[in-house]
């Protein structure tokens, strides 16, 4: 078991049994956001219902957060790593990881632009076009 995988669950008090840890560690060693059904097809041993009971409570848990797309379906990465954003190819879906956070100022304006709203908890950007690969030569 990996040692890591299984002080991420310690943390958020959550019992480190072989499943549990399995899915963390695929998910810290995921270069991006994972499927459960791509996480099922890498964790031996466990069904898909577990997958997915296991994701829930890693993710209330704080372990893991959910990233969705344009096509809806839900993919997981580790919580603990830096707030970050993601570009997506719309041909192949390749998608790389962009570091870091630059929308202070965005979230500012959209609050001094709203007369309902007093604070932003969290926001989802996510960019989509064409990877080098998919582009036209």
């Amino acid at each position: 078991m990996s040692q890591a995988a299984m002080n991420l669950l310690r943390k958020a008090n959550i019992r480190a049994t072989t499943h549990r840890t399995a899915i963390v560690r695929e998910l810290m060693a995921a270069k991006t956001p994972l499927t459960a059904e791509m996480i099922h097809a890498r964790v031996t041993g466990a069904d898909l219902v577990t997958i997915y009971r296991t994701l829930e409570q890693l993710h209330k848990g704080g372990i893991v957060r959910d990233v969705r797309f344009k096509d809806a379906i839900i993919r997981y990465e580790i919580a603990q790593d830096s707030h970050h954003h993601h570009l997506v190819c719309t041909k192949c879906g390749t998608i790389d990881e962009l570091p870091g956070c630059a929308v202070e100022s965005l979230e500012k304006n959209a609050l001094e632009a709203s007369k309902r709203f007093s604070s932003v908890e969290e926001h989802a950007l996510e960019f989509f076009g064409t990877c080098v690969s998919c582009a036209p030569r």
